[in-house]
């Protein structure tokens, strides 16, 4: 069925318009970014294509444009135009409060939305100032143990130049095991030495999966790394 053969007060781009796009169903939504379908399949066809593949939007957050482009009626532009707007979304739920360090429990909110499919494992430094107000958020790619030195020297050198004299470390679990390795509570320690020699304190270095968090500041067994 072609597009121009649904009524034209049902047609996505026209129900967006009456009624708000808050009112469009997750199809409806989709179809408007496609846009125009293809030879024998519309932009609602097309749109129940990716939802029967990835069953929720929640699981298209992450996907890189090739992913897209492997659906009939998803061009190039069009593949690339999903990945963006889900990039978008994926950093607005990252934006930390202008408010300051709050907890483990509010960064693992942010964290949590933060690494939906993300299958890398990766280090994030969230910089605050003496008085623990937000500054900015790095990222680096997370094998801790072998790359402390690299990348205590650069936190180090983006501290100085923030003035920066707190960070948060949160890293994630592909696995989706929030246990610490030795290697993560040997990197923290490393880490949590190096920078107090410059005055830089480490609140907490956290780990994240989409479902739970632990807290290597808040452990309960073994030694202590945060004094």
């Amino acid at each position: 069925m072609k597009i121009e053969e649904i009524p034209k007060w049902n047609r996505p781009r026209e129900r967006a318009k009456r009624l708000g796009l808050s009112k469009l169903d997750d199809r409806e939504l989709l179809a408007i970014i496609i846009g125009s379908g293809k030879q024998n399949k519309n932009a609602l066809e097309i749109a129940d294509d990716l939802l029967n593949s990835f069953h929720t939007l929640r699981n298209m957050v992450g996907m890189e444009a090739k992913t897209f482009e492997k659906f009939y009626g998803i061009s190039e532009v069009k593949a690339l135009t999903f990945a963006a707007i889900f990039e978008i979304q994926r950093r607005v739920l990252l934006e930390e409060s202008s408010e300051g360090y709050q907890s483990a429990e509010k960064i693992f909110e942010n964290y949590s939305k933060r690494i939906i499919n993300l299958s890398s494992e990766d280090l994030f430094i969230i910089y605050y100032n003496r008085g623990g107000r937000f500054i900015k958020e790095s990222i680096f790619r997370a094998n801790l143990e072998a790359n402390v030195t690299v990348s205590v020297n650069s936190i180090i050198r983006e501290c100085i130049s923030l003035n920066a004299k707190k960070i948060v470390m949160v890293h994630n679990h592909p696995s989706g095991n929030v246990t610490p390795s030795v290697g993560d509570v040997r990197s923290t320690e490393k880490f949590e030495a190096k920078l107090k020699e410059f005055g830089i304190t480490v609140i907490d270095h956290i780990i994240v999966t989409e479902k739970a968090y632990y807290s290597l500041r808040k452990r309960e067994s073994g030694p202590k790394i945060f004094l």
